[in-house]
């Protein structure tokens, strides 16, 4: 009796292992998704801010897809009760992230930047030749639809890969651009 209940207790601790994909396909879903979305800048299928002749345009923000939010709030800062309203839970609907990937330019000197979207300010991340994928929180109430991006760059020059792509000038300490989304309904009612 007592070899049939550890044989169990083992089965279990095994189950659970394989349950719980880990850290490493997320990181790697991450990294794909990066170098997709560089690979459209840099083919031209993302027409640039510049091809708009200088016009004051604003960008289309990518929602993170639920299969990718654990990987999207690795990249966030703040407390673990911050971060708990956009991880899944029981009952409640998470609050939504958005994506950018961020770069620097071919040719360009290496820098950092960091992301400010409403009232949250995003880590420092270096600027490299491989783009980097950050999650936002939207930049203001998610049902307005729109709001404002800033980042800051320092030492170098980005791109922030949006739709259409930012080039935030490296001239001051921050620029500012103005950011859409698409309003979607994102859970379903709990008695629907």
């Amino acid at each position: 009796m007592a070899d049939q209940v550890a044989t169990r207790a083992a089965g279990s601790q095994e189950a659970g292992k394989q349950g719980f994909p880990g850290a490493l396909p997320a990181a790697a879903i991450a990294v794909l998704s990066g170098i997709g979305v560089w690979t459209m800048l840099m083919s031209g299928q993302l027409a640039s801010t510049a091809d708009l002749g200088g016009t004051n345009v604003s960008s289309d923000l990518a929602q993170v897809d639920d299969s990718e939010r654990s990987a999207a709030v690795a990249t966030l800062n703040g407390s673990d009760r911050f971060l708990a309203q956009f991880k899944e839970q029981q009952g409640r609907c998470p609050v939504p992230l958005a994506w950018v990937s961020v770069i620097r330019p071919a040719g360009q000197a290496g820098g950092t930047i960091r992301l400010r979207s409403g009232n949250y300010f995003s880590p420092v991340f270096d600027l490299g030749e491989l783009p980097v994928r950050i999650a936002i929180p939207y930049p203001a109430p998610y049902e307005e639809g729109r709001g404002t991006l800033t980042a800051l760059v320092d030492g170098g020059a980005a791109v922030i890969a949006l739709q259409p792509p930012w080039h935030p000038l490296p001239s001051g300490p921050s620029a500012s651009h103005q950011v859409t989304w698409p309003i979607v309904q994102r859970c379903k009612p709990a008695n629907g």
